[in-house]
This record gives structure tokens, sequence and C-alpha cells, in this order.
């Protein structure tokens, strides 16, 4: 029986606009796509017709169009947008909603069940949109045709108008507010996959002459396509350059052992040895003695298993089953060659579904979630699915430390999402429900079809080593530190041990010298004045060094290049650094890495908050500056009393070239364990106009911290 489908709560039997949720707010529900992909599959399988405002709508007409306006016009016509409201103008809603179906406002929408474009539009409606109730019932949404290229990481590729008129239109939900302030914070090509999650697009079928055939939908099975996986990595293998592929290492001999899939048992590493590595989220739970053999093994490494037979492979690496699980030579080098071990791998699964290693694989032992597909006028639609990084970004996998080097330093990804496998490496980007077999313009190949946002920093962690100056060593570092750090793990003691491999691979490629519990403080020392963001509540971590970040949990970050006198200038700026002095001194460390010796310059100032935090010379009420601590907004959150601060450098600049010279001075305060310092936070001290650091009688010293 034909029924009302409610987009708020995402069930059958009432309209949106008499959901229990508009007068008694609830959270979120959790959605599960494959249950509404069965609910929907019911009703098709009962007789469906067009709804009149569907059927209004020429759907298989809007598949052909020649003249939908892609994102690379928007960059064109900035005069289209409203500089005072920063909004959409008319002229420019026109032009992008020229070819949209108005579905209507939220709380209004009616999508109704025995309707197959109502269906589509229900499964790839935006649920993320639910949580923003603020307006959300007079938000209008809008059914909108683009060209599928527009959804892709390579869509501002120089392609001429002629080619990109043979790529499929997709369709996805949006809403104009959304699109509008998208647009206005963006501009780029990313739009598209930032707007619309999931999408539909008129199926890849036999004896149709279509002419935007282009990048269309295509049937995703219930079980993995290895077939199509193999494709996928011979072609990459065999016409993608040295960014996707690393020559053999013979590092991996001495300590690494891989698992033979054929003979169910762990073996010393071959030479050379084709293998496959699996990347994955632990969850507390860990194979058992003897699981291998006996075959008991948690459901997604039995899966990784599986996988790597279908690849036509011999041997998987899996770090819960190749490393010593408790302290050993064997362990301390592997842990320091994940780089090598996951770059040099033929591909690497991403089992990112799940919060834990007995989830499995989907599309192996775990259902999928199934792909919608509907009929309208004798003619399939299918849907393709969220694009790689939603799945990666919404996952546990994403939240998990260890993760971070791994997915990094894999060459080639096979990506386990909940309704497809994703590939991915650093030319291509290809999924299993969009045909990459038709791409005139090459916009799933590279170079560099790499995602966005986070996974952009792999650009830095795959190319050539190389220590020219226009990429210094030390943004890599800063960047990747970052992120890493924003990360959890479950035990403190792995705070190093999970960002060895990236340590390893800067130290061998980027840097001169050896890190120094995670700092490069041998060759830029100035790496002490790290700090966490103001809105991070840190939490000390006892087993490691105060003055490290290894020594805390939660994101850390840089305000500054490690080399201030690389600081980027804002535009229009007239600023002028003029130096830095007064650079703190590695010296020594000891065998432990606890205990760090530093010559550096300390003073004593005495803090009062009346109302902010003013450093005045002790015993005097002479102001030397404000301070402020980390980067908080504020100048009052450090309590007024006697501090002593260590100086990690002094930066000299004129705001103008004939500007007075100020001062800002980048320190640690310091609380003391007998003659040893510990670091509690870092500050900044900005010395008045006129004044100078000698003011408050500053000592060079030798100092020892932990």
């Amino acid at each position: 029986m034909a029924t009302t489908l409610c987009l708020y709560c995402r069930t059958p039997g009432h309209p949106t606009s008499l959901c229990h949720r508009w007068t008694s707010p609830t959270p979120k529900p959790t959605f599960d796509k494959a249950q509404e992909a069965a609910l929907l599959a019911s009703y098709r399988a009962a007789s469906s017709n067009l709804c009149l405002r569907c059927a209004a709508y020429p759907l298989l007409e809007k598949c052909s169009l020649s003249t939908l306006m892609d994102e690379s016009a928007y960059g064109e016509r900035m005069d289209l947008y409203s500089n005072q409201t920063h909004t959409l103008t008319n002229d420019l809603k026109r032009q992008l909603f020229a070819h949209t179906l108005h579905l209507g406002e939220f709380k209004s929408l009616d999508i109704r069940s025995d309707c197959p474009l109502c269906r589509l539009i229900f499964y790839v409606f935006p649920t993320d949109e639910l949580d923003e109730q603020y307006e959300l019932a007079e938000r209008a949404f809008y059914l909108r045709p683009f060209p599928a290229y527009d959804r892709q990481s390579n869509s501002e590729r120089d392609v001429p108008a002629e080619v990109k008129a043979k790529y499929a239109v997709w369709f996805g939900v949006v809403t104009s507010e959304r699109e509008s302030q998208a647009r206005m914070t963006e501009l780029d090509s990313m739009v598209m996959r930032d707007a619309v999650n999931d999408a539909f697009s008129l199926s890849v079928a036999p004896g149709f002459r279509d002419e935007r055939l282009a990048l269309r939908a295509r049937p995703v099975d219930p079980t993995v396509d290895y077939a199509r996986l193999r494709h996928w990595l011979k072609q990459c293998a065999e016409s993608h350059d040295t960014h996707c592929r690393r020559t053999w290492d013979d590092a991996l001999i001495p300590t690494t052992r891989m698992i033979d899939v054929q003979a169910r048992r762990v073996v010393p590493c071959p030479s050379p040895c084709e293998y496959v590595a699996l990347s994955y989220v632990w969850g507390g739970i860990h194979p058992a003695d003897g699981a291998l053999e006996a075959g008991t093994l948690p459901k997604t490494i039995e899966d990784a298993i599986t996988v790597t037979k279908g690849l036509g492979c011999k041997y998987l690496w899996v770090d819960a089953l190749c490393v010593d699980q408790k302290p050993t030579p064997q362990q301390k080098t592997q842990l320091a060659m994940m780089d090598v071990i996951y770059s040099c791998a033929m591909t690497t699964i991403i089992a990112v579904s799940g919060k834990h290693s007995n989830t499995g694989l989907p599309g192996v032992s775990l259902a999928r979630v199934p792909q919608a597909v509907d009929g309208i006028e004798g003619r399939d639609f299918r849907t393709v699915g969220p694009v790689y990084e939603a799945a990666l970004y919404g996952s546990e996998y994403w939240t998990r430390a260890w993760t971070v080097q791994e997915i990094f330093f894999a060459c080639c990804r096979l990506i386990f999402a909940r309704d497809q496998v994703h590939f991915l490496c650093n030319s291509s980007a290809f999924c299993e429900a969009v045909d990459e077999e038709t791409d005139p313009g090459g916009y799933l190949r590279g170079p560099r079809a790499e995602g966005t946002n986070a996974l952009k920093a792999t650009q830095a962690l795959q190319s050539q080593p190389s220590r020219d100056e226009s990429l210094p060593a030390e943004t890599e570092y800063r960047s990747t530190l970052a992120l890493y750090t924003e990360r959890r793990m479950t035990h403190d003691s792995d705070s190093l041990n999970a960002f060895r491999g990236i340590l390893h691979w800067l130290r061998k490629s980027c840097f001169s010298a050896d890190f120094v519990c995670g700092l490069p403080l041998r060759e830029f020392p100035q790496a002490l004045r790290w700090f966490h963001p103001w809105d991070v509540k840190p939490k000390r971590r006892p087993a490691f060094p105060s003055w490290s970040w290894a020594g805390w949990a939660g994101r850390v970050t840089y305000s500054d290049p490690l080399d201030l006198m690389r600081r980027v200038k804002p535009k229009m700026s007239r600023r002028e650094d003029l130096g830095t002095d007064r650079v703190v001194r590695f010296v020594d460390i000891d065998a432990d890495e606890r205990v760090l010796t530093v010559e550096a310059t300390v003073i004593r100032l005495d803090i009062r908050c009346e109302p902010f935090s003013e450093a005045f010379v002790p015993g005097t009420d002479e102001m030397l500056g404000i301070v402020r601590e980390r980067n908080s907004p504020h100048h009052n959150t450090l309590t007024t009393g006697m501090y002593d601060f260590l100086v990690v450098e002094r930066l000299r600049l004129k705001n103008y070239a004939d500007g007075p010279v100020r001062e800002y001075v980048y320190m640690l305060l310091l609380e003391w364990d007998g003659d040893v310092a510990m670091r509690v936070t870092k500050v900044r001290l900005f010395v008045e106009l006129g004044l100078t650091l000698e003011r408050a009688a500053p000592v060079v010293k030798t100092i020892r911290m932990k």
C-alpha cells in the first residue's frame, strides 16, 4: 500500500509535517541505510507511478542537457556574488537552479512511497541537515542536476566544452542556503563534493545510444568484485609513475614477517615480496594464540586473508600477527619502519567500517549497504554513493592515531566502505558504483588525484625526498604532527610509537639530524614552542617528558614556522621581519630521552591580572608588556604571580617600513623540581613599544628539563 515517507525521522507512515520530532525534539536518530534500501526495494516491487510533482519534471531530458553550469564557471562569475550579504545574487540563483526540481520547504516536503523518483530523493537526501534544526522547517530543497565530473577531485582540469558534454548528468538534493555558504567559503571544485553527499545517475544499459556516457552509474554487487579490483591494481602498476610505486626495500628482510595466506602461517619475509597490508581499528580485540591456524581470527583479519587470495597474492601483513606484541628488538624495529612496510605493499586494505577488528569487511563477511535502483520511463537510475572522504571522515578509523601513517604511506589503497570499495592511488580515484572506463577528460586520473582536506597531506608524505627550500621540511613536520595529535589512542604509552613511521620518513627524506622524543631539536630547537590550541584541554602523559608533545594528550600546533623568518606575510601587509635572536640551543639528551639539556635565556616576570595578564619587571611597577598563553583570544588566562620563563626565541619586526621596532618573545612557563625544570605552557610576550626584553635582566644559562 502506498504511503508517505517522513524525511525527519526517516520512517514511513506519516508526512514530514506531522513528525513527532517537531513537537518533542530528540537527538538525531541513527539512520540505517541498509534498512532504508530494503524498505524502498519493497515499495519498488509494488506498482509504481510518478507523483504529480515528479511527473512534471523531465528527468530523462535533463540527462541529455548540454547547458549545465559546472563548477569551473563560478570562479569566473564573481560578479554574481553579493559582497554585502555574502550570498548568491538573484542572477546566479537563476542560473544555478535553472534545471532544478523545486521540492519545497522541508516541513512541507511530500515524499511518496509509490513514486520512483520520490524514493530516489528519499535515499540521497542529505541527512546531516537534520541536525540543523534552526530554520530547518522553512529551508527550501531542490533536486539539482550537475555534470558527473563536478564531484571529482580533479574537476578543475582544463577540458574542452565538447569533451565535458560527454559526461553523465548526476542528480543530488541541495539547499540554496548550503550551496551559498559553501561557495562563499570555498569557491573551488570541492563545492559539489561538500554539498552533495549522495547522488543518483542514469545507469549503464546496453541497447541505448546515449551521448553522455562518461562516469555513469553502474551496478554494485552484494559481494566484492575481485576482477575489478585486480584490474585497478594492474592499471596502476603498468601505467602510473613513481608517485604510485616505490621500489623494493631490503630493509624489510631482517625483521619483517608475513602471513602466508595459503598455508595460514607466519613466515619470514621473502625477498622480494609482493604483499598486501591491512590497516584497521583493533578496538581492543586481539587474535588469540593459534587463531590463524585454527581459522578463528577476528573477522576483519580473516576477511583480509580472503581479499588477499581474491587479488591473487600470497602474502599479507597484519600488525597483530606480524609484529611482536611485547617489547622486543623486532617490535622496536618494525614500529620505526611503518613507512617502509606500507609504502612497499602492493596495496593496503583500509577497513573503515566498524569500531573493532571483529566487524569484518563489507562485501566479504559483512553485508553491504545496497545500492538503490529505481526505474523511470523504462530506464534504471542508480545511486553512486558518497565520495570516499565521507566514508573516511565519518568513521572510527579516521579518529585513531595509529591509522595516520598507515593510510598516508600506502601507495595504493582499497577503501572498504559500507556500500562499495573505493580505489585510491596517488594518481587515480575509482569506485565500484561509477563506470570509470569512459573518462575522456581524465577527471578520475592524475596527476595527483588525491582527496580533500587532511588527505592532501599525503602529497608531502608520498613525494620524493627533497630538501628544496620551497618546501621546507619543518612545514611537513608541523602539518603531520597537527593531524596526528588530534587523533585518539587507547594506550598513552603509544604516544610516540604510532608516529615513528612518519618520523622515520621525515628523518631520511627531509631532516639532517635525528629527532629527540618526537621533536627536531638538533636542527630546529625552536620546535620547543609547540602548544595546544586554546580550545583543547591537554592531559599529561607522565611516561614522557613535559617538554615534548608526546608527554601530553591533545592536538598540537605551532603559531608560526619553526624558522620565523619564513613567515608568510598577509596580502597587502607592509610588515618587515628584522630577525630573531636569543634562540634556545640544544645541548644534550639523556639515554632514555627524558632529561633534555639546553642553553637558553631565562627571565623572571611578575604577572599581574588587572584585568589582563601583564608582565612587570620584578620589584617595580614597570610594565614590560602583555602575555598571551597559547593562542587564547583572551589576555587573562595566567593568574597573578611570579613566574620563571625559558625564552625559545625573540622576533624583532616593524609593522611598516618607517615604524618602530617591536619585539615578540616566545617563551615556556616553567615549574621546578629541584634544579630540573618542567614545561607548563607556552606563552608569548608582546613587549611594549620603546622597551626591550633586556629590561627584565635576562640570564643565559644551561637548563635541564624533564
